[in-house]
């Protein structure tokens, strides 16, 4: 799989398919200075994330690819979502 599938898939399954690839060794850091470092504490934020948007339209834009190579791969992007409101 390529980092552009990767990212696709993250975007149209909320996270749910990809969390199985993410590395022992994985940090992740969102955009409010959180830091998570390890494939648990990488997994935990993001079932935490997913789970408070699971009624959102979720999408990602403006991808700035930092590094690919065959070994890793780190890129930038917006994410917006939309929450529809029944009533």
């Amino acid at each position: 799989m390529t980092p552009e599938q990767f990212l696709k898939e993250y975007e149209t399954s909320n996270g749910k398919h990809t969390l199985g690839m993410i590395a022992e060794d994985a940090v992740y850091w969102f955009s409010d200075g959180t830091q998570h470092v390890g494939k648990q504490e990488v997994e935990a934020a993001f079932r935490h994330n997913f789970e408070s948007i699971k009624d959102d339209k979720y999408s990602l834009h403006d991808v700035k690819w930092i590094l690919q190579t065959e070994d890793a791969a780190v890129c930038l992007f917006r994410h917006c979502s939309r929450r529809i409101y029944l009533r």
